[in-house]
């Protein structure tokens, strides 16, 4: 695994926290709430983490969900 940067280890702790046991989809905003990120940040972030393969994303009405 490549080195992780910034808040990237925060936030997927996070998305893997809300999962549980489940693969669901965590909404961008739920994410952002638990972090303290903005929720802007937090979008880029997921970008971030997508392009490098860390999390699948998926287009929601008003967002962004992830997916570890």
């Amino acid at each position: 695994m490549a080195k992780l940067y910034g808040a990237q280890r925060l936030v997927l702790q996070t998305i893997l926290d809300a999962q549980g046991d489940s693969q669901s989809f965590i909404e961008d905003s739920r994410v952002a709430e638990s972090t303290r990120i903005s929720l802007r940040d937090m979008r880029d972030w997921l970008l971030t983490l997508d392009h490098d393969e860390y999390v699948d994303l998926a287009l929601a009405e008003n967002g962004l969900k992830a997916s570890v």
